[in-house]
């Protein structure tokens, strides 16, 4: 089943515009990935992809109200710091 996952996280963030082409993009790892560098990474990329979707449509990027904050889904069974 899905025990293989309880040591894992994801980090995922929307990229596009709206009512034009929006998609999702993320990285999957270990629950202590480096949070820091994994959520500037999915952050960067997908600024880059929103504008490449707004390019390609011939839109300002200023037009694409899709949020860049990547969110992070640690998994259930992970304790924070404090808890350690």
């Amino acid at each position: 089943g899905w025990h293989e996952l309880q040591e894992c996280s994801m980090v995922i963030a929307r990229y596009g515009a709206a009512e034009i082409g929006t998609g999702a993009l993320g990285v999957f790892g270990p629950t202590r990935m480096a949070y820091e560098r994994a959520i500037g990474t999915v952050r960067y990329v997908a600024k880059l992809m929103t504008d490449l979707v707004c390019e390609t449509y011939g839109l300002d990027t200023g037009m694409a109200p899709i949020s860049h904050k990547p969110l992070s889904y640690p998994n259930r069974y992970h304790k924070s710091r404090s808890q350690l």
